[in-house]
């Protein structure tokens, strides 16, 4: 059994508790975040009773503060919420300076939430969800558990609403025009489009390298408000996948319509057989989920072989290994 509460504001040290009891008895972790992380502190207590009440008595947390969460995944770290290790735990062979997490049924590269060191006042909801370790949580309890569900987001100060059901579905051709105009609207609010983008989407389409089941768009109440197109390259010597273009509705931006579609995008790559996917993007952005400077692999951008920006993610771990070169993309 795993649980976790939030401590009242006038706290200054501890921000959140967790319990976890095991066959060895009860541990007790504290925080002084609310991001998912490792604790500040933990002790050990003979029975679950014992923990609850030092955190009665010293952050006055009642019985109904508690939020029940799931349990850890084997070889991951007991006192984050989400499936977090350290890279090679499970073959006892550690790296201490490299994290990973479970996305999908796979581990990939992660970067623990703490480094991230903007205010909580200034993330979206969905945001805060993601850093403080509660989007799988929460997404479960929506559809299991309403008071869950409810409880969640009042520790985070974010309000309850039955908010409509995100589908990502495969686009069909009669997509096609509000695709064209939504990407158009999509990138006219960066700095660094040339305003070409949807033309680039309709040349994608008409490619041998277009593959239809990982071209996805993201729908909102029979509107499409996101899309991503996953494409086949020549990378080395392998054949595997550029993950261009992404965009999300403008009026959609900051609730975690891109990040379903990466995930989706990826896991249906995966089930189709390839093994990696390539992009060319924003770091901050696309590090959490699991992308990497392809240098870190040995393949190279042809232009600019430290390119951070040219990144890759692997859909199966290891798959990388040994495979040199360089990639030519933009």
């Amino acid at each position: 059994m795993r649980k976790i509460a939030f401590t009242a504001n006038n706290n200054k040290c501890i921000k959140k508790i967790m319990i976890y009891e095991s066959n060895n008895g009860t541990y007790l972790f504290g925080y002084d975040t609310i991001f998912d992380c490792n604790c500040l502190w933990d002790n050990w207590y003979e029975n679950v009773e014992q923990a609850e009440k030092c955190c009665y008595d010293d952050y006055n947390i009642k019985p109904n503060d508690w939020i029940y969460i799931s349990e850890p995944h084997d070889f991951c770290n007991l006192d984050y919420i989400m499936p977090v290790r350290i890279k090679g735990r499970d073959k006892r062979q550690p790296e201490f300076d490299q994290w990973e997490i479970l996305v999908n049924d796979n581990w990939t590269a992660f970067s623990p939430p703490y480094e991230d060191k903007r205010e909580l006042s200034t993330l979206t909801d969905n945001e805060r969800l993601f850093l403080t370790g509660l989007t799988n949580e929460f997404e479960k309890a929506k559809k299991q558990d309403n008071q869950k569900a409810k409880k969640i987001l009042a520790a985070l100060n974010l309000e309850f609403s039955e908010h409509p059901t995100l589908t990502i579905r495969k686009e069909t051709p009669s997509d096609y025009a509000e695709v064209y105009d939504m990407v158009k609207n999509s990138f006219a609010t960066t700095d660094y489009s040339d305003g070409t983008e949807q033309d680039y989407l309709n040349e994608i389409r008409n490619k041998d390298t277009f593959i239809p089941e990982l071209s996805l768009v993201a729908v909102l109440e029979d509107k499409i408000v996101g899309q991503i197109v996953l494409y086949k390259m020549q990378i080395a010597d392998e054949v595997q996948l550029v993950l261009s273009p992404l965009s999300v509705h403008p009026d959609y931006f900051g609730q975690g319509i891109g990040a379903s579609l990466i995930e989706e995008g990826c896991r249906r790559a995966l089930a189709l057989g390839y093994k990696a996917v390539f992009l060319c993007g924003s770091p901050a952005y696309y590090e959490r989920f699991g992308f990497v400077p392809t240098y870190e692999h040995e393949i190279y951008h042809k232009k600019n072989k430290t390119a951070k920006w040219c990144m890759v993610k692997e859909l199966e771990e290891g798959y990388l290994s040994g495979v040199q070169g360089f990639i030519d993309i933009e």
